[in-house]
């Protein structure tokens, strides 16, 4: 039984990012590609006559659906991104502030022009950013089309750059709803909201039960890569203890997940990073719409409408750029930690053999573990790959890294290379200058085998009167971590 996909089509904005521009062909050093929202997919899933055709292909589909949706979220929807390298970085530079990230960025100036029916807009930062209106894909063909409106003479002009020119943090309150559809039998729902900027980190709301209004008065923390173009997204689901439709479905492929504790969408909206103005806070109502998030017609307030049928949700919005959060020294009890592994230095070799270690670390914060991915054969391993932590307490907090070396896992386990310990308190929190970027010595290493084999090797020999000096100690080892500290002190 082979299934047979027709009629693929995936529909959505499009955002691609050309950047450092070089004078080597093609002219940019990196491509990064992006979904402004969530694509609409559409395909057909057909099993054949024999099978039942489209028909027995439905219970199936209903799965692939929203797995494929998910998938593609998480994977290229902004600010996430797909970063495409060019050209060696002996010509680009490095590229790291392309990827997803933290750090601010300084304010540019913008040059634009029209070229061949594409709008380009070029910073001083020497990049170049590509907007689509719609990007449809098929199988057979690939249609694009402009974002920003132009006159094929003249290049469009454009508004000064905003003030909104670095990464933040938006607190959300989630306050209440009302005149929500009632999705059960009893004229009720069992509704919770779920937040997020980005599809990997979600943030959820406890859930009320059997009521049209419920209040929540919950306080979330969400961490803003891009404000200028970033969109928060809020969603209102009801849940359910037993999803009767789901029951009477057959359709092994969805789970018992999907008939317990399954959830249905009462309503979504949308609203912009960049609508929100700095250290104040916004006290709004918003509309519930049933539109799909990549629609054309979701827009801020998620097509709901001001009398919306799904209800509305009132949320309180701060947004707090970074150069307005570290405006002043502040003794936070709690906050973020926005941690990039970078790279660790002469590790050692542990293998009886000489061959250097296929390694990884393992940082622990506030009882959550992260890992970084293996670098083989390398005692001089760079990662930068990063991590976040939100809601740390300040006092107490320990930030403890630890370098594995994984080539013997298969016979004996991963072996530590060394830890190190690091005072959140002490040594971030306090630090007058963030993020603190600084490279630790390493404790508890183990032998370096590979040395004292190379060593033994040399002096096997005859002495002789004119035998060399003993090696000079090689250097400790050590890693190299970015830690920025994020209070939640917003007394202004």
């Amino acid at each position: 039984m082979v299934p047979k996909v027709t009629d693929l089509r995936v529909a959505g904005v499009a955002r691609v990012l050309l950047s450092p521009l070089v004078k080597e062909i093609p002219g940019f050093g990196a491509a990064s590609v992006a979904l402004r929202k969530p694509p609409l997919i559409h395909f057909n899933l057909d099993f054949g006559a024999a099978f039942g055709g489209s028909y027995s292909a439905k219970a199936i589909r209903l799965w692939l659906d929203p797995f494929i949706r998910t998938t593609l979220t998480s994977m290229v929807v902004w600010p996430n991104r797909i970063v495409v390298p060019m050209l060696p970085e002996a010509s680009t530079g490095p590229l790291d502030h392309l990827y997803l990230r933290h750090q601010g960025e300084k304010r540019r100036g913008f040059l634009s022009f029209v070229f061949f029916g594409f709008f380009f807009r070029f910073s001083s930062s020497v990049e170049a950013e590509v907007f689509f209106r719609s990007l449809s894909l098929s199988l057979t063909s690939i249609s694009l089309s402009l974002d920003l409106p132009f006159h094929p003479l003249h290049p469009p002009s454009l508004p000064s750059p905003p003030l909104l020119t670095s990464t933040g943090l938006l607190v959300a309150t989630v306050v209440q709803a009302d005149g929500l559809r009632a999705m059960d039998r009893n004229g009720r729902s069992d509704p919770f909201v779920e937040l997020d900027a980005q599809p990997a980190v979600v943030h959820a709301t406890r859930i009320v039960a059997k009521t049209l209004a419920p209040v929540w008065n919950e306080t979330m923390y969400v961490l803003i890569q891009e404000p200028k173009t970033q969109a928060v997204r809020v969603a209102c689901f009801d849940h359910d203890a037993v999803n009767v439709r789901e029951l009477l479905q057959v359709n092994v492929l969805k789970g018992v997940s999907s008939v317990i504790g399954s959830r249905s969408l009462i309503g979504r909206a949308s609203l912009n990073v960049r609508d929100l103005e700095p250290g104040v806070t916004a006290d709004e109502w918003f509309p519930l719409g049933l539109g799909e998030t990549g629609s054309e017609d979701d827009g801020g307030g998620g097509g709901g409408g001001a009398a919306s049928r799904e209800g509305r949700v009132r949320l309180k919005l701060t947004w707090f750029p970074w150069e307005l959060l570290y405006s002043k020294q502040r003794q936070a009890q709690r906050g973020a930690i926005l941690l990039t592994v970078k790279s660790a230095s002469n590790l050692p070799t542990i293998s009886g053999s000489g061959t250097p270690p296929s390694c990884y670390a393992k940082v622990s914060l506030d009882g959550k573990d992260r890992e970084t991915r293996v670098a083989k054969g390398t005692t001089d391993p760079e990662w930068i790959e990063k991590f976040e932590w939100i809601g740390v307490p300040a006092a107490e907090s320990v930030l403890e890294v630890t370098v594995w070396d994984s080539s013997g896992f298969v016979l004996g386990g991963a072996t530590c290379l060394g830890m190190v310990e690091v005072d959140v308190a002490a040594e971030v929190a306090a630090a007058t200058v963030q993020p603190v970027l600084k490279t630790w010595y390493l404790e508890e290493v183990p032998a370096d085998r590979g040395a004292a084999a190379s060593a033994s090797a040399g002096g096997g020999g005859a002495s002789s009167p004119h035998a060399a000096a003993p090696a000079a100690p090689a250097p400790p080892a050590s890693v190299t971590l970015q830690i920025q500290w994020v209070p939640f002190d917003f007394d202004f």
